[in-house]
């Protein structure tokens, strides 16, 4: 049997190789649109991350206060380095927008760039308890159409009513659930959408333990 050898080199494959590797390397525009953005998350820490889907490259940190958006909807530019997916998120800060961001959408860049629009309206929501409620929670805060969103900032540790004091946060528009982590049977499922404030109820807010 004759001994395997490396086949000779083809010019016409090591061409197109490079054409290839060359239409793949950057940069390459990337538009996105932001639509419906409150006019209060579009000054201070508010911005668009970027990363690549397959996790190979830098994210991107764009802020809102960079590109001074005066209208709800507007749009950011941006470069990427390679042809392929894109993941965009909305958030009211940097350390928001891996998990507890308004917004996440997927761009495909291409030879010729790529365009996303993003819907990120929002609302100010404020978690308001019943009559008789003092104290209660804290409660795991999720979102049902999105499970790879955690609650942001303070809520991270449970939305929680202290003195009869009222819990706000801004949550991008969408469907959610309020539950104790403790008991799967007690948990307030409700829509961002119209809302402004959601009543932590006497059933909800059940002694636990033997305590608030």
């Amino acid at each position: 049997m004759p001994v395997p050898s490396r086949l000779p080199g083809s010019a016409e494959f090591a061409h197109a190789a490079t054409a290839s590797t060359q239409r793949s390397a950057g940069p390459f525009e990337l538009k996105i649109q932001v639509q419906d953005l409150p006019s209060q998350l579009r000054t201070g820490e508010g911005g668009i991350a970027i990363e690549p889907v397959q996790g190979h490259g830098v994210r991107q940190w764009l802020p809102f206060a960079s590109t001074n958006p005066e209208a709800a909807t507007f749009e950011v530019d941006t470069r990427v380095d390679h042809i392929g997916d894109y993941t965009c998120w909305v958030a009211t800060d940097r350390a928001a927008a891996a998990h507890g961001y308004l917004a996440r959408a997927v761009a495909t860049v291409g030879r010729t760039g790529g365009s996303i629009t993003i819907d990120a309206s929002a609302t100010l929501l404020t978690f308001v308890p019943a009559k008789n409620v003092l104290h209660a929670g804290p409660f795991r805060l999720s979102r049902a159409d999105d499970p790879h969103w955690t609650a942001p900032g303070r809520a991270a540790a449970g939305i929680s009513i202290r003195d009869g004091a009222p819990f706000v946060l801004w949550l991008g528009n969408g469907n959610y659930e309020l539950g104790d982590p403790l008991r799967a049977e007690r948990r307030l499922q409700f829509s961002t959408k119209g809302a402004q404030s959601i009543a932590i109820s006497d059933d909800l807010a059940a002694l636990r333990a033997g305590r608030p």
